[in-house]
């Protein structure tokens, strides 16, 4: 009886340490949300979308990109904008808001920065198809993100 016990703890041991080394991989990784919304900007408040079609309105929606931080250490963002395909060379890059705030700039863990595009990325159709937004760190990571109402938007641009 006691060879079996012995027998289920190291299998419970070689489990447990299998988990430990999954779990450091995970951890030690830089992980980042990119979501590209559509926003109106009116002069008493901002609204923001990205699961939708566009605002039904006479001012036409600017574009941004929120830019989330989900890794377990602090991350150093240096490049935000829209990419026409995912290894294609033509970028758009946007500025962040408030005008103060430069790039590159540190999330910190659960960290977010929103990035709004200039009021003439609507009239760039080099951007018109298969664009991703993406967000780089100084590390060369490269995350890319799209959104119902990004892709409305593109589509209507």
């Amino acid at each position: 009886m006691p060879e079996k016990w012995s027998d289920w703890i190291g299998a419970l041991g070689f489990a447990l340490a299998v988990f430990s080394l999954c779990w450091q991989l995970y951890k030690g990784r830089v992980r980042l949300r990119v979501v590209p919304q559509t926003v109106l900007v009116q002069p008493h408040y901002v609204i923001t979308r990205k699961d939708g079609p566009s605002f039904p309105s006479s001012v036409p929606p600017r574009l941004c990109v929120e830019v989330v931080n989900l890794s377990a250490f602090a991350v150093t963002v240096c490049e935000v904008g829209i990419k026409r395909k995912k290894r294609g060379t033509k970028r758009c890059l946007l500025k962040p808001v408030p005008p103060g705030d430069m790039l590159p700039k540190r999330l910190e863990p659960r960290q977010a920065m929103t990035v709004y595009a200039h009021e003439g990325i609507q009239a760039d159709q080099s951007i018109a198809t298969k664009a991703y937004a993406y967000a780089r760190t100084e590390c060369g990571y490269w995350k890319f993100g799209t959104s119902p109402a990004f892709r409305d938007y593109i589509r209507n641009a």
